[in-house]
């Protein structure tokens, strides 16, 4: 008899329920005003323990453009001056600013 699919009953529905309930309009009102507040703080309780303990970190799968100092680009022509030989080299002097603070 609860409405699941609305957050309010109209006037004729309180009354309706009040009187199989044997309470008084102003009661069964003030339950779904308690029940929506409750659902509410429930919400806002679940995305405040979300927040407080944040998923780990996800991997993501990330192509290899260089592998023993050589360009990996599967057939296409690679661009020697964009692309790092390895961990510890740097860009080349072209694309410095691309790099910089």
């Amino acid at each position: 008899m609860i409405k699941n699919q609305t957050k309010y009953l109209s006037a004729p529905e309180r009354e309706h329920l009040a009187s199989v309930l044997k309470l008084t309009s102003t009661q069964v009102k003030i339950w779904f005003q308690n029940r929506r507040y409750k659902c509410k703080r429930q919400r806002q309780d679940k995305s405040l323990e979300l927040a407080a303990h944040p998923l780990p970190p996800r991997r993501v799968a990330v192509p290899v453009l260089v592998r023993d100092g050589k360009p990996c680009l599967g057939g296409s022509q690679p661009y020697p001056d964009l692309l790092l030989r390895d961990a510890s080299a740097q860009p080349s002097r072209r694309y410095e600013h691309w790099f910089s603070s």
